[in-house]
């Protein structure tokens, strides 16, 4: 057909369409991935939205108890189907208990959640609930899969504040719901953050009070330096192209983050870094390799279908 069709048709394109041979053929989990990655994302940001309200709505007394289930589910609907709409609805209903616990709480959190809307929610909507996995891996004692895992999503500006934002929100949640030590640093929670707010409607005391952990602590304030820092390797080199490239990004970036925790006790001469640290690194490597393995790679080499086609 190659040597005929040239013959029947002037346009060279007419001939190289049934040079399929040519062309990598993708796995079948490669071509599951292409067709229903898109399906995959939108599940997994309305899963988080849904963890997000039923952790604000629980045990609140502004919902009733038979709202719980329709405001998770109306959360896990809008933002898998409209991010940006989905995304304003849900930070509405999940800041109406914590402005009904402490008013100024609830301006502050406000202020920083438009702010985070404008800079990534409008621009980035099906990723923008990210640093909402920070205080849940931390509640299951895996947050240290964060700072690689918000390095890796792309573009090194993001990943690096997403890292920040991550570790900061995972530090401000276990400070207010009452941890009683924070992960990774095993310092003592006994700022009584929650007593202090509750019912204030003053934001500066609000400020002042959420100050003092990060004053008297002063390692609180160079852990999202750590993760920062830790997010650079996988943001530079993981792309899923090459499997040797991904590999060295995600040990580069936890040898970084084990680096930045181990010199914590030369800088700060009180601090005691916890012996499960090491521990929880490798449990969280062995997490990251493996998803790694389960994503699609991307396919880099020349189309030679799309080359015939440019040169006719």
């Amino acid at each position: 057909m190659d040597d005929v069709l040239p013959e029947l048709s002037g346009k060279e394109q007419a001939a190289t369409l049934f040079r399929r041979a040519d062309q990598q053929r993708p796995t079948v989990y490669e071509d599951l991935a292409g067709r229903y990655g898109f399906l995959a994302a939108r599940v997994f940001n309305g899963s988080v939205a849904a963890l997000v309200i039923g952790t604000a709505s629980y045990d609140s007394s502004v919902y009733p108890q038979t709202w719980r289930l329709p405001l998770v589910l109306a959360a896990f609907l809008s933002v898998a189907l409209l991010p940006r709409m989905g995304l304003a609805l849900l930070a509405g209903f999940a800041l109406a208990p914590v402005i009904a616990f402490s008013p100024a709480l609830g301006a502050i959190l406000s202020a920083a959640i438009v702010l985070y809307f404008l800079v990534f929610g409008l621009t980035w909507p099906r990723g923008a609930l990210m640093p909402a996995m920070a205080p849940v891996l931390g509640v299951i004692g895996l947050g240290l899969v964060f700072p690689a895992a918000a390095g890796a999503t792309g573009r090194l500006r993001r990943g690096l504040a997403l890292a920040v934002i991550g570790c900061t929100a995972m530090t401000l949640y276990q400070l207010l719901t009452a941890a009683g030590t924070l992960d990774y640093l095993g310092i003592a929670n006994t700022f009584d953050l929650t007593g202090q707010l509750r019912g204030e409607y003053n934001p500066w005391n609000a400020l002042s009070a959420l100050a003092v952990p990060f004053h008297s602590q002063p390692v609180l304030l160079v852990q999202p330096a750590i993760w920062l820092a830790a997010a650079i390797p996988a943001a530079l080199l993981v792309r899923r192209r090459k499997l040797f490239y991904d590999l060295s990004g995600l040990f580069l970036s936890n040898a970084l983050l084990v680096s930045g925790y181990l010199s914590l006790p030369s800088v700060f001469t009180e601090f005691v870094l916890p012996l499960s640290l090491l521990k929880t690194v490798v449990l969280c490597v062995i997490i990251q390799i493996g998803l790694l393995l389960l994503s699609p790679r991307v396919n880099l080499q020349p189309n030679p279908l799309r080359e015939r086609i440019k040169e006719t």
